[in-house]
């Protein structure tokens, strides 16, 4: 599925950068698709710059799709 909110294209742009893909759906895993510890990490970091939320590695592995990651941003946005 294509990303249909500006978080979940950021998210999912961010995502494929690290992984060196053209594109990701929403609700492809990331460990399907090459994302290692060290590729949670950087995309961890990435989001935490993109969007000024807390993230971390742990989120990556918890929520491990571009959808899922895009739910726990607007969270955290909605909570600060």
């Amino acid at each position: 599925m294509k990303a249909r909110t500006h978080i979940e294209k950021v998210i999912a742009d961010e995502a494929a950068t690290v992984l060196q893909l053209d594109h990701l759906d929403t609700d492809a895993n990331l460990f399907d698709h090459g994302c290692d510890s060290m590729r949670a990490i950087d995309i961890a970091m990435r989001l935490e710059a993109a969007f000024d939320v807390d993230m971390t590695v742990t989120d990556v592995f918890d929520y491990p799709t571009v959808r899922l990651l895009a739910e726990q941003v607007r969270r955290r946005s909605d909570s600060s």
